[in-house]
């Protein structure tokens, strides 16, 4: 077992859909501020709706991963990254779009398109540091790894898409 992230391109709807076509997404309230201005209880998913390949890894590297990513984007680990969390107000945005990803729990979830937007921005201006970074601490899995979230994050991104974590 482990988490699978991925995009998904998907159109709000205000009709009666059939339930086997019909996306919720939950985020845990700790997780709120990843949706950000997005109102997200009932997609429909189209048959041709884009699904954009992301990582797949398991639980414990999941965790192991999102700390050198804590690293390799801020200078900081984890732990410092919740602290951090942890002292904003209900009503605060967190201090850089990287902290959606890092904070995000590693269980099933969705990251709105506003956020995916940001985490897009951010991982493009500070990509060659944080590859630099992975290369430089010879992780070739988490660095094939952020190489999959970078691609699937702006791919997202682009077709407006919420990151899924199942």
């Amino acid at each position: 077992m482990g988490v699978s992230i991925y995009g998904m391109v998907i159109e709000k709807t205000n009709k009666t859909i059939d339930s086997d076509n019909l996306a919720e997404t939950f985020v845990h309230e700790n997780f709120k501020r990843s949706l950000l201005d997005s109102e997200v209880l009932e997609y429909d998913i189209e048959d041709d709706s884009a699904s954009i390949d992301g990582p797949s890894i398991a639980y414990s590297s999941y965790n192991y991963f999102r700390n050198e990513l804590a690293i390799a984007a801020l200078g900081i680990d984890f732990g410092d990254v919740l602290g951090i969390v942890k002292g904003l107000d209900d009503d605060e945005d967190y201090p850089e779009a990287i902290y959606h990803i890092i904070n995000f729990s590693d269980c099933e979830g969705a990251i709105g398109p506003k956020a995916v937007k940001e985490l897009s921005k951010f991982l493009t201006d500070n990509y060659t540091k944080m590859k630099e970074y992975f290369v430089k601490q010879d992780e070739e899995f988490f660095l094939s790894v952020f190489e999959s979230l970078y691609s699937c994050i702006n791919e997202t991104a682009e077709n407006d898409g919420f990151l899924i974590f199942g």
